[in-house]
C-alpha cells in the first residue's frame, strides 16, 4: 500500500468533518517530486493534502507569535508564522482565516463561526 493511500485511509477513518493538518514539508519530503521552485514544491505538498483529504475540507494552522509584542493582526496580511507550507496555504489555497490572532486557522470551504465575534474574514477573489 502506498504512503498516499495510506494516508487517505488515515483521513478516511477519523470521521466526516474537516481534515486539520500541522504539516511539516521536510517530514513529507519524499512523496512529492523535489523543485527548484519553491512555490511549485510547496503547491505539491498542499495537492497532495488535498488529495489525501477527499473533498473535505482543509484546515491548517495559520499562527501568528508577533501579536504580544505588537498588539498588530490583520486577518489578511498578519504572516503566518509557522513555516513556508502554512503561509503558502494561507496567501494562495485558504478561503478564510479565523480572526484570533497567536492562534488562527486558515481554510478551505466554509468558516467556523469565531467566538465572541462576527466571523472570520473570508478572503476576497
Amino acid at each position: 500500500m502506498s504512503v498516499e493511500s495510506k494516508i487517505a485511509r488515515l483521513v478516511a477513518s477519523i470521521g466526516d468533518g474537516p481534515v486539520f493538518v500541522h504539516s511539516d514539508p521536510f517530514r513529507t519530503a519524499g512523496l512529492v517530486p523535489r523543485s527548484k521552485d519553491r512555490n511549485s514544491y510547496l503547491d505539491s505538498h498542499i495537492s497532495l493534502l488535498r488529495e489525501a483529504a477527499e473533498g473535505r475540507v482543509l484546515w491548517l494552522p495559520s499562527f501568528n507569535y508577533e501579536f504580544p509584542k505588537s498588539h498588530v493582526f490583520d486577518v489578511r496580511a498578519s504572516e503566518s508564522q509557522l513555516g513556508p507550507l502554512p503561509e503558502r496555504f494561507r496567501t494562495e489555497t485558504a478561503e478564510w482565516r479565523t480572526a484570533i490572532p497567536m492562534f488562527s486557522v486558515a481554510g478551505t470551504g466554509p468558516a467556523p463561526p469565531s467566538p465572541g465575534g462576527p466571523g472570520s474574514m473570508r478572503r476576497g477573489r
